[in-house]
């Protein structure tokens, strides 16, 4: 009699659920919106960010609405995201800021702010500083300084005594090869320095842009 084996390892995965393709629909769109859009981050600042979760609410209304009347669209992220922009097309993206801005402003009594596409889709470069000195004078004055250092320390190698002498003791001709072998890196020290103070004295600049993230 043969015994059936019953398989190990992971489960076959099935396919993912209403919620999960709601989700990652959701943050796919608004990660979307706001890398064509740069300035829409600091222009919902401006907001204390009522502005994206707004628009964050309202981008989960429509997919609801679309997974409701499309079962095929709810079964996977780009079969529902390809639904929305049909009914949502690009086109449309900055009037759909717009509104979503106006409508707060009109809440709150405040005059409508008047804005461009280019006002928003435009990268806003901020000087980067560090204690309010800015980064290009803070690695200028590193350079000048790592230069210096490297010839005083140069210079201190170069005078080192490194002859042993008869009558020497051990400790003396240990520390004597120990300088001779210091010399050979003289023509590394600066860079050496240089690496040193530019990795604890200057911080990375940040390369990154910010996107607000709305939970759903």
């Amino acid at each position: 009699m043969v015994k059936n084996s019953k398989k190990t390892g992971s489960k076959k995965k099935g396919p993912p659920s209403y919620a999960n393709v709601l989700h990652f629909t959701h943050s796919d769109i608004m990660v979307e919106l706001q890398s064509k859009y740069p300035g829409l981050h600091d222009l919902s600042k401006k907001t204390k960010h009522q502005l994206l979760d707004n628009i964050s609410k309202t981008i989960v209304e429509r997919l609801k609405k679309i997974m409701e009347t499309n079962y095929e669209a709810s079964e996977k992220c780009f079969l529902l995201s390809r639904h929305y922009r049909r009914v949502h097309p690009h086109f449309g993206d900055f009037q759909f800021v717009l509104d979503a801005l106006h409508r707060i402003q009109d809440a709150a009594g405040s005059p409508r702010e008047q804005l461009a596409e280019q006002d928003i889709s435009a990268v806003n470069i901020k000087a980067s500083v560090i204690d309010n000195i800015p980064f290009d004078k803070v690695k200028q004055a590193c350079n000048k300084y790592c230069d210096r250092i490297a010839n005083k320390v140069t210079e201190h190698i170069g005078n080192l005594n490194m002859d042993v002498q008869e009558g020497d003791t051990e400790e003396e001709i240990v520390r004597k090869k120990v300088r001779g072998e210091l010399k050979k890196l003289g023509p590394f020290v600066p860079t050496i320095i240089r690496q040193v103070v530019m990795k604890n004295f200057i911080p990375e600049q940040s390369k990154s842009h910010p996107i607000h993230v709305s939970l759903i």
